[in-house]
């Protein structure tokens, strides 16, 4: 009760000095408030959570190399949590938002480009990409989003230290089991606080009720931050590209903030993130180095997800952080892998014998009725082929495409599963998706 009461005074204060003009910089993320709060409550969960990321630095180390050809995919469920008109996003920024996602985790995004030459050898690809689930908990089919009129009570918006959008009893919506979703919360935090998520701790004996219990693992996002070039974002226009869900679904898989939340004294632990006195406010400085590293004195690592720079400056994830994350999948969060994210399909024999490749292909909506959106943002300009079979390895569709973009035509196609070939440079890529 008392934390509780405690984030209400915090919150309300911050409602008032916006009211009069006076509000600073909001916090991109609460990740340290959600430990702290959670602490209140359960005194071990903070010492879990180092247990946790000491047993997946320890993975990632021993297992080094011999994951690499894994692509780990995650079902994603998003609920919207509304009150207004404005929080009932559209559907085609949810969609932006597990693309921006996607594109980010994959290292597939234009703006590697602006990757310092210093961290280069260490920006990496995560392996892990996302899809909004096709299966409700009950195995129905459902498109993974999930809208709920919201009522949270004064002063109208969702908190940290009770944790509300995520229950259907406080005026949120409770998860679908995150033990095999990972659950998106997209509300009105009030904008002071754009984003949080708790890390994975390893601790399945939590007794029902504690903060930090299974129905609170998840991600929330500030409903104005979420998705890419949300239009209803009119106070954070340098937060448009989706990169705060791509900072807290790091946290959620178990990364800590670049700067290590303590100043030149403190660390993330990682060894390829050089220290940082703090993080870089929202600014997008190549000059700052506000710690002296040794051997080689690096400049802060304002490019990487997990620090505080605006959208267009985030541009990495490091090869540790990918290896964290990577560990966390085959450990603490391994429910979430599905059976087509590590072992291929059963080969067909009209489709032929289609060898495992990391996915650069993003299909949506999933499930699809009218139209299927194919986006290759990593296929060169050249003529690219495209197949779709159904379930029993028919020819339903051939189509072809000279641009990184196709939109094909479902509408004449039975309700069922189906499975999409893309061809090009040589390279053949597979997705499922379903007709509804």
């Amino acid at each position: 009760m008392k934390t509780i009461n405690f984030c209400f005074w915090i919150v309300l204060f911050s409602f008032i000095l916006i009211g009069t003009g006076y509000a600073q910089q909001p916090e991109r993320c609460g990740f340290d408030q959600a430990i702290e709060s959670a602490s209140l409550q359960d005194p071990g969960y903070a010492d879990r959570v180092k247990a946790a990321f000491d047993r997946a630095k320890d993975r990632a180390r021993s297992h080094s190399g011999r994951e690499e050809d894994t692509l780990f995919r995650i079902p994603v469920v998003v609920h919207i949590v509304y009150t207004n008109d404005n929080e009932n996003l559209d559907d085609s920024l949810v969609h932006s938002q597990i693309a921006a996602l996607n594109r980010d985790f994959r290292r597939q995004n234009a703006d590697t480009v602006n990757t310092r030459q210093e961290f280069l050898a260490v920006a990496a690809d995560a392996g892990i990409e996302f899809y909004l689930a096709d299966k409700d908990p009950e195995g129905n089919p459902t498109d993974g989003i999930t809208r709920t009129e919201g009522s949270p009570g004064f002063p109208g918006f969702y908190t940290i230290g009770s944790d509300n959008i995520k229950s259907d009893a406080l005026g949120g919506k409770s998860p679908w089991p995150t033990d095999r979703y990972l659950n998106i919360w997209v509300g009105n935090t009030g904008g002071f606080i754009l984003g949080y998520a708790f890390p994975p701790t390893d601790a399945p004996n939590w007794s029902p009720g504690n903060f930090a219990d299974s129905s609170h693992q998840g991600v929330v996002i500030y409903s104005q931050v979420f998705g890419m070039n949300n239009p209803t974002n009119v106070f954070y226009t340098d937060l448009f590209m989706g990169r705060t869900g791509v900072h807290e679904v790091g946290h959620y898989l178990g990364l800590r903030h670049v700067w290590g939340d303590g100043g030149c004294t403190q660390d993330d632990g990682m060894d390829d993130t050089p220290r940082m006195a703090s993080e870089s406010g929202f600014t997008c400085d190549h000059g700052k180095n506000t710690c002296t590293d040794s051997p080689v004195d690096l400049p802060d690592m304002i490019e990487n997800y997990m620090d505080y720079s605006n959208d267009e400056c985030l541009n990495m994830f490091s090869r540790e952080q990918a290896d964290i994350m990577r560990a966390h999948m085959a450990t603490s969060r391994n429910g979430l892998v599905t059976w087509d994210t590590v072992v291929p399909p059963p080969p067909d024999t009209t489709v032929g014998v289609v060898p495992r490749t990391p996915h650069f292909v993003n299909v949506y909506p999933n499930p699809a009725s009218d139209q299927l959106i194919v986006e290759m943002g990593n296929l060169a300009a050249e003529t690219v082929h495209l197949r779709i079979y159904n379930i029993l390895g028919e020819l339903a569709i051939a189509t072809t495409s000279a641009t990184t973009r196709k939109i094909i035509n479902t509408r004449k196609l039975p309700p069922g599963a189906y499975v999409l070939v893309t061809e090009a440079s040589g390279n053949r890529y597979i997705r499922k998706f379903m007709i509804r």
